[in-house]
C-alpha cells in the first residue's frame, strides 16, 4: 500500500484552506470531486442538496463511507509544523473524510468485484443535517455505514446520547423589584425549570442526562423585573439503563410537562435519540480488526455528544462511528491533526473494506 507523504499532505492542505462552514461548502466540494476523479472513483456527482457522491464497485452489498465536510465558523491559518497538519476542519471532519477518500481509493481492485463503495461528502452536519435528512428522504439505505468523525484514531464509536435542543420564552406581568410578590418574574419562572432540569440531568457520569444553558436573554433595567426572558437549553439523554431508567419519548413528555407548569412557552429546534451498536455487527468487527492489523490496538467508545450516526441508525443497524485525530480539539482554535494519525486512518480505512469483503 504505497502512499506518497507529500502528496497526500499537500491536497489535505488545500483542501483545509477551502473554508467550508456550514451552508457553504461548495468550493471544498469541488475540490474534493476533482480527487475523486484523479483517484479512481467510477461515478462522481452533486445531489440536489450539496452532498458528493463518488462510487465504484458493482457486488452486491453497498458499504456507504459518510463523513462531513462542513465546518463550524472561524477560519484558522492551514499550515504544516513538524508533524502536524493545523486549520479547520483538521479534526472534525476533514481528516476523516480525506482519510476516507483516498483510504478506500487504495482498495479498490481488491474489493469493487464483491461490493459497492459509496463515498458521501456530507453537508449540513454541524447545521440542521440536511445532507443526512435528504439522504433518508430519498430512500437511502446501504447495506452497512461508517460514519467519518474523530475517534481519537483508535477509537471505535458505538453510542452516541441523543440531543433535545429546547427554546424557551418565558413571561410575566413585571414590576418593579421591591414591590409586594404577585407572582414570579418570567427570570424566577425559568430558574423553576433549571431546577427541575439540575436533578433530572446533572450530567455527572455518561450514563445519566445532562442539561446546559447555552443562551439567555432577560431583562432591560436594574429596577425593573424582566417581563419576558428567552433561553436555549442544550439536553444530552443516554440509552435507558441501570442509573437512568426512563425511556427517551418519556423523558421529552414529562420536560415539557413541566416547562407548562412554569407557564412558559417552548420550542423543540432538534431531538435526536441516542443509539447503540452492538460490538459484534459486522462494520464494528471489521474496523476493529483493521486497526489491530495496522499495529494498533483497538478502543470500544461510547460518546458524549451526538452525530448523524444518531439519524441514519434508524433505517441501517449495521453502523459504526470512526475517523483519525484528537476529538477534543474539534471546534477548538488549536485545531490540528498529527500527521501519522492522519496516515493510520487512511490505512484503517482501506483495511477496513478488506476486513468487511471477508466477513459479508
Amino acid at each position: 500500500m504505497l502512499l506518497k507523504k507529500r502528496r497526500l499532505l499537500e491536497e489535505f492542505a488545500e483542501l483545509l484552506r477551502k473554508y467550508s462552514p456550514t451552508g457553504e461548502e461548495k468550493e471544498a466540494i469541488d475540490y474534493v470531486a476533482k480527487l475523486a476523479l484523479n483517484y479512481g472513483y467510477d461515478e462522481v456527482f452533486v445531489d440536489d442538496v450539496g452532498n458528493l457522491h463518488a462510487i465504484y464497485g458493482k457486488g452486491p452489498i453497498e458499504l456507504a463511507l459518510i463523513p462531513h465536510i462542513d465546518t463550524v465558523p472561524g477560519n484558522l491559518p492551514v499550515k504544516i509544523c513538524y508533524n502536524k497538519v493545523y486549520g479547520r476542519g483538521a479534526v472534525d471532519a476533514k481528516g476523516s473524510l480525506y482519510a476516507m477518500l483516498i483510504g478506500a481509493s487504495l482498495v479498490k481492485k481488491d474489493v469493487e468485484d464483491k461490493i459497492k463503495v459509496h463515498f458521501i461528502a456530507e453537508v449540513g452536519e454541524e447545521g440542521d443535517s440536511r445532507g443526512a435528512r435528504f439522504l433518508l428522504s430519498k430512500g437511502f439505505k446501504p447495506s452497512s455505514i461508517i460514519v467519518g468523525e474523530p475517534s481519537n484514531t483508535t477509537g471505535v464509536v458505538i453510542a452516541y446520547r441523543g440531543s433535545i435542543h429546547l427554546e424557551v420564552k418565558c413571561f410575566s406581568k413585571g414590576g418593579h423589584p421591591a414591590s409586594p410578590k404577585i407572582e414570579p418574574s418570567a427570570f424566577e419562572k425559568f430558574l423553576s425549570l433549571i431546577e427541575y432540569l439540575s436533578t433530572k440531568a446533572p450530567g455527572t457520569e455518561y450514563d445519566v442526562p445532562q442539561a446546559r444553558v447555552t443562551f439567555i436573554r432577560a431583562g432591560e433595567s436594574p429596577n425593573k423585573l424582566p417581563e419576558e426572558l428567552n433561553a436555549l437549553i442544550d439536553i444530552r439523554v443516554p440509552f435507558k439503563n441501570a442509573k437512568w431508567n426512563m425511556d427517551f419519548e418519556k423523558f421529552v413528555e414529562e420536560l415539557k410537562d413541566v416547562v407548562d407548569k412554569n407557564s412558559c412557552k417552548y420550542k423543540i429546534l432538534g431531538l435526536t435519540k441516542p443509539v447503540k451498536v452492538s460490538s459484534n455487527s459486522k462494520i464494528v468487527r471489521a474496523i476493529v480488526r483493521a486497526i489491530i492489523k495496522n499495529g494498533k490496538k483497538p478502543k470500544l467508545v461510547r460518546k458524549y455528544g451526538s452525530s448523524d450516526m444518531n439519524l441514519f441508525y434508524n433505517v441501517v443497524k449495521d453502523i459504526v462511528a470512526y475517523g483519525p485525530g484528537d476529538s477534543s480539539l474539534s471546534h477548538s482554535l488549536d485545531e490540528h491533526i498529527v500527521i501519522d494519525d492522519l496516515i493510520f486512518g487512511i490505512r484503517t480505512y482501506a483495511q477496513t473494506l478488506k476486513e468487511y469483503v471477508n466477513l459479508v
